[in-house]
């Protein structure tokens, strides 16, 4: 599926969150929202984020479905050792494929034992262990690790689509920076992903209802090139003179949100405000540095 925005074909991209953590509320999911800034700096468009449970048709139906909808998805959880980790088994199913342990995987996996954990090992625990190997094979998939990571797990990738990682929020960060650009054949030509996405935020001391008919109307004006969306701030979050709403302007061409800002700064009575999400990501790519 392409979508555009500033006159650009564009990659689209799905999050399958799988856990019943999540959706029983033991669990915070961080995974989407980094998968979202990810896709955001890579100019593409995430277009939807599922939570499922730990259940092999569940998993089957909603990666199937993403996957005959959108170019790209990013699944997160259900490969550990335990009994309710099936991501790989249901995954596997809904394609028609086997598996069987990977013999790279294990030799990494091994290798990075110490031996004092080795020697703590019993049968079963190592048979557990293993079990984290038992991947998906055939012809299209795909078996990618990160380099120079220190780390054993791999994202298999199955039809240069369907990414499987962790759900450990700091190997599914590890592993997705790993991961090469995006990109997919279509139609049998390789298709990158466009220019990355800028953003541009206006803080106004207005109410949504104030602005309405402004950003309405500049909407209709850049459509196509920015999309524009508006987001309240609770009063106990707000300050003498600070921002009641921000405006947040989304585009690939910088200089049409330049300019879209500057016709909406003085009929809102905005000012323009840093994107938290660049900072977010300065810091994210020192701590993975």
């Amino acid at each position: 599926m392409k979508r555009y925005l500033g006159g650009k074909a564009s990659l689209t991209a799905a999050a399958c969150i799988i856990g019943d953590e999540v959706l029983n509320g033991k669990t915070r999911d961080s995974n989407s929202h980094y998968l979202a800034n990810w896709c955001f700096r890579h100019g593409v468009d995430l277009r939807r984020v599922e939570v499922i449970p730990d259940d092999a048709a569940d998993i089957g139906e909603s990666v199937r479905r993403l996957a005959s909808r959108f170019d790209l998805v990013y699944t997160s959880g259900g490969i550990g050792p335990t009994h309710d980790d099936i991501t790989y088994e249901a995954i596997a199913n809904a394609y028609g494929l086997p598996l069987a342990y990977h013999a790279e995987t294990l030799c990494r996996m091994r290798e990075r034992i110490t031996p004092t954990t080795a020697a703590s090992m019993d049968e079963d625990v190592v048979r557990n262990r293993e079990r984290m190997a038992l991947l998906p094979v055939g012809d299209a998939v795909h078996i990618h690790y990160a380099a120079n990571a220190n780390l054993w797990t791999p994202v298999v990738i199955i039809g240069h689509q369907v990414h499987i990682l962790p759900g450990v929020p700091a190997l599914f960060e590890r592993l997705l920076e790993s991961l090469p650009l995006p990109a997919k054949t279509r139609g049998g030509q390789d298709v990158a992903a466009a220019d990355a996405f800028h953003r541009v935020l206006i803080g106004t001391p207005r109410t949504e209802s104030h602005i309405a008919e402004a950003l309405r109307a500049e909407q209709a004006r850049v459509c196509g090139q920015v999309k524009i969306g508006s987001y309240p701030r609770w009063h106990s979050e707000v300050r003498l003179g600070q921002a009641r709403v921000v405006v947040a302007l989304v585009g690939r061409d910088k200089h049409a949100l330049d300019m879209c800002a500057q016709r909406l700064l003085p009929l809102v009575d905005g000012v323009l405000l840093g994107d938290p999400s660049k900072e977010d990501a300065r810091a994210e790519g020192s701590s993975h540095s």
